[in-house]
């Protein structure tokens, strides 16, 4: 049988209760600070912050490939193009003014980091407009008066290819070494980038858009590379075809038993081509005939490089991969400056 309380006694039991839970007159006691991130969490967070970005935040440049002078001010500083939300007249905390001729002329923009050869202003992350929406990638700007730019494609988008790929990050990173301004980024529907999969037509046009963006920023370049893995050197290579400006390409592991190259005829630049002889995915001898039948082409030369023990992803043999890559561009540049010279 259930006990029956009078109305006040009621009253003064749900009072009291309230009593019990109010909270302390020191809220510290109760509710305590949380503690002040870190310097360099700090920094992080502010670099995260002014990393979202698109090209150009005006909408009468939007579609030009002319940066903006406020687009140019957030370059020199290294923090990626401004954002929309972000007052075109602000900069980052420690911002360099820049203008933008001076961009344009390849004059050497505040270092951030350093890579090896030279140093680099390092763009973690970009957003620029693509065929069919924005496309998400990384670029590291060279401090080197009219340094040459590359381009690197990651692997097929619907077996887990990404611009975070271990052979596309090494790539990056040994073009950046090697003094080039350098761009890797994800085809549509990867990541951030926006749109779907079209079977390398749409991811052709998604290069050709990345590589306007580059020439945007560097329009005084006199070089001009395309290097990719996989799927993405198919991808490369269709768009050596496309640009008379790209004057050499790095081929990893180009897909030729199961993708169709005879587009090559006849290849315009001269490049390297590097295959694992353990690689089960794309047979060596199909990458072999393709890297012969290149070579036999006048005024070109392909050079033909097999990584002992390497399967089609490289493991433990990445810096295999950079150090053979890395020989060949100073090789290259070693040629391209002679001829310039004379």
């Amino acid at each position: 049988m259930r006990r029956w309380i009078p109305v006040h006694d009621r009253v003064h039991i749900f009072l009291q209760s309230l009593e019990n839970h109010r909270p302390s007159r020191d809220s510290n006691a109760r509710f305590p600070p949380k503690p002040a991130p870190a310097p360099r969490a700090q920094a992080c967070r502010e670099e995260r912050l002014w990393c979202q970005t698109i090209v150009c935040p005006r909408k009468s440049v939007k579609n030009s490939r002319t940066p903006c002078r406020a687009m140019a001010r957030h370059l020199s500083s290294g923090f990626g193009p401004p954002s929309p939300s972000v007052p075109l007249r602000v900069s980052p905390p420690g911002a360099a003014a820049l203008r933008e001729s001076d961009l344009r002329s390849g004059s050497p923009l505040p270092a951030r980091s350093t890579n090896g050869i030279g140093k680099s202003a390092t763009m973690p992350e970009i957003i620029f407009n693509g065929p069919e929406g924005r496309l998400e990638g990384r670029y590291t700007h060279s401090s080197q008066p009219n340094a040459p730019i590359a381009l690197i494609l990651h692997p097929h988008p619907k077996q887990g290819g990404t611009m975070n790929n271990k052979v596309v990050y090494t790539l990056y990173h040994t073009f950046a070494k090697r003094g080039f301004s350098v761009m890797r980024f994800n085809f549509r529907g990867v990541g951030r980038s926006q749109g779907t999969f079209d079977n390398g037509q749409g991811e052709l046009s998604d290069a050709a858009s990345a590589l306007d963006w580059m020439q945007a920023l560097n329009a005084n370049s006199q070089e001009c590379w395309v290097a990719g893995f996989s799927f993405g050197a198919w991808i490369a290579m269709q768009l050596l075809m496309r640009r008379p400006e790209i004057s050499g390409f790095i081929s990893v592991a180009p897909p030729a038993g199961s993708h169709d190259f005879t587009f090559l005829a006849p290849c315009p630049s001269s490049g390297m081509i590097v295959h694992g002889d353990k690689d089960t995915l794309v047979p060596e001898p199909a990458v072999a005939k393709l890297a012969h039948k290149l070579s036999q082409q006048k005024n070109i030369s392909v050079e033909y490089t097999i990584i002992p023990g390497a399967n089609h992803f490289f493991a433990e043999h990445l810096p295999v991969l950079s150090q053979e890559v890395d020989g060949y561009l100073a090789r290259s540049q070693g040629r391209l400056g002679a001829s310039s010279g004379d």
